[in-house]
């Protein structure tokens, strides 16, 4: 055979909709994590809308670092913009949060929450359409980590953050006089079809091209 698969394990996806169900995902997560890790993709305005229940978040929260689940969270820039207007136990990288926080480069914006620990990954979708979604496969969720690893490289820490180019950033997207209207602000997975120059960081750049 050209493939050989692996009898012992088949993918697996499931649907739900509802708040309620979106809260049994996380319950999930912080129940059941064997690796004791978490890659997350997320804004906490999203998150508290979808989830409608700030209360339960904190007990997540809480549920997570008792049973020592260490996470890396990745936002995007614009989170900082309201950043104080959620509580400690979203917005923080305290190291008692067992949490390490990125801000992706400011071309990326997420209109999802996406959950990636063990073989699984689950992704949120914005209070408009109130469902998640749970793919458990091993070679896709590689696949996934590699593409969130690869993001955490080029995503920056908030206490390295320039706040200057966040509300620079903020105000000329706001404003249709800045940009033509043909011209939007990519997608997380958009980011990917968008062509790097691989050699940008290096000093002698140019002669590379």
């Amino acid at each position: 055979a050209l493939f050989q698969r692996d009898a012992s394990f088949k993918p697996v996806v499931r649907f739900f909709e509802g708040a309620e169900q979106i809260k049994e995902i996380h319950r999930e997560i912080v129940a059941h994590n064997e690796e004791k890790f978490l890659r997350v993709i997320q804004t906490p305005e999203i998150l508290t809308k979808v989830v409608h229940d700030d209360e339960f978040l904190s007990v997540i929260t809480k549920l997570r670092v008792e049973n020592e689940i260490q996470q890396h969270s990745l936002r995007p820039l614009t989170a900082l913009k309201n950043r104080d207007e959620f509580p400690e136990h979203m917005v923080s990288d305290d190291p008692k949060w067992l949490r390490k926080i990125r801000y992706l480069p400011k071309e990326i914006e997420t209109n999802s929450v996406i959950y990636i620990w063990d073989d699984k990954i689950a992704i949120v979708s914005s209070e408009g359409e109130n469902y998640v979604l749970v793919v458990e496969s091993k070679d896709f969720t590689k696949t996934v980590v590699a593409i969130f690893d690869f993001l955490w490289t080029l995503s920056t820490p908030g206490t390295e953050v320039d706040k200057s180019l966040l509300y620079s950033n903020f105000s000329q997207r706001s404003s249709p006089n800045n940009a033509p209207e043909s011209q939007s602000t990519p997608s997380l997975f958009g980011f990917f079809l968008t062509p790097l120059d691989p050699y940008s960081h290096l000093p002698f750049s140019s002669a590379l091209r």
